[in-house]
């Protein structure tokens, strides 16, 4: 644990001079502690950026399948106006339908006229048909966008909730990071205070504030592997 030194203070500047020596002295005892709690600390924010770049692929992919689902959303909107408008068409096309056909009847006894009328309700007839092909044609699309963005909502909701449990892991290994550096530094507090009291001629409110320092370098070093 190091030579022991007799240092009584007498002065301000013998006082610097125990100061300087006792940090020196702590300084080596600690290093070894330091580096493997350094190491320590390396391995758990290697997890720590595992689970961030999952979380960003998964925002990523998130982010993708809302671009999809609102384009869905707009075509599904189109397609649902489009067909709004071929039913009102075949609404339209089935009033003339059928006033052309009161036409016909009122007009029986006039051949030019009936058939004038006959061939506007062949017509008639053969428009609505299209229009009722393309409204079942459309409505067959609509189904199939609805069935797609049901599934990519199925997806997305996935996709948040492994968000969400990618999150809690990280808070966990953030809380036991901190919660090894308590233990780490509690663990070494008495043996700690102890070596120095023995080996200088300290008051406790100094020895104290040496271990606070080391206690703050230590907090340092994980706040610094953190933020990277």
């Amino acid at each position: 644990m190091g030579n022991h030194n007799s240092v009584s203070v007498d002065n301000g500047e013998d006082a610097k001079v125990v100061y300087e020596v006792i940090e020196k002295d702590i300084n080596k005892e600690l290093e070894y502690e330091l580096s493997i709690t350094k190491n320590e600390l390396t391995c758990k924010n290697r997890d720590n950026l595992k689970l961030q770049e999952e979380f960003k692929d998964l925002n990523k992919e998130n982010l993708e399948l809302k671009k999809k689902i609102k384009l869905l959303q707009n075509m599904d909107s189109i397609k649902s106006n489009e067909l709004n408008k071929l039913k009102e068409k075949c609404d339209n096309m089935e009033y003339s339908k059928l006033d052309y056909e009161e036409k016909y009847l009122t007009c029986i006894d006039y051949k030019e006229t009936y058939n004038e009328l006959f061939e506007k309700n062949v017509k008639t007839e053969d428009q609505l048909s299209e229009y009722v092909s393309s409204c079942n044609t459309l409505q067959m699309s609509n189904d199939n966008l609805t069935k797609q963005n049901n599934y990519l909502e199925k997806i997305n909701k996935s996709n948040t909730s492994k968000i969400e449990n990618l999150n809690s892991k990280n808070k966990h290994i953030k809380q036991d990071m901190l919660k090894q550096i308590d233990e780490i530094y509690n663990s070494k507090k008495v043996k700690l205070y102890n070596y120095i009291e023995s080996n200088f001629s300290l008051e406790p409110y100094v020895i104290y504030s040496i271990m606070n320092n080391v206690y703050l370098t230590i907090s340092s070093e994980f706040n610094k592997f953190n933020k990277k």
